[in-house]
């Protein structure tokens, strides 16, 4: 399964009838994220919910996101205002964080914030390049590992 699904602790979901996010954990410090549809408030909640608890879990460990939003056709503008807020106050916690998009104006979006965070995001385009960097990454931060991540350069 993709990005580590058939691995997933504590797997969480919140569905609205505009679109669907899931959250899942691969360790205390890797996590993975999936929206389809248009994002709305109790989508941001989940997801930030879900970072604080991640970011307690870590222990300190820079944390690895993966966000798979190819599906995630738009969002509410207050959503990403929050999301973009939280992660500017926690972006000292995250090693690296990798999104996947199609949606042009989720793009933009993306890239704006990811000027605001100094560039911590690494974007791609499709699910085969994002699922290589995750195998990559858990090649090198083996699930049950205890280890922090190494060190990544941006």
């Amino acid at each position: 399964m993709a990005l580590g699904e058939d691995r997933a602790i504590d797997r969480r979901s919140a569905q609205q009838p505009t679109g669907l996010v899931e959250v899942w954990a691969l360790s205390s410090h890797i996590y993975v994220t999936r929206c389809a549809g248009h994002m709305t408030d109790p989508h941001a909640d989940l997801m930030i919910d879900y970072a604080e608890e991640m970011k307690r879990r870590s222990h300190g460990h820079g944390m690895i996101v993966f966000h798979d939003w190819l599906g995630m056709t738009g969002y509410e503008s207050g959503c990403r205002k929050r999301l973009t807020a939280w992660s500017l106050a926690n972006v000292s916690c995250y090693a690296n964080v990798h999104m996947a998009l199609q949606s042009k104006i989720v793009a933009m979006g993306v890239s704006l914030t990811n000027l605001v965070l100094g560039g911590i995001i690494t974007t791609h385009s499709d699910l085969a390049s994002l699922e290589a960097e995750f195998t990559a990454v858990l090649t090198r931060n083996p699930p049950g590992s205890s280890m922090p991540p190494p060190a990544m350069s941006r």
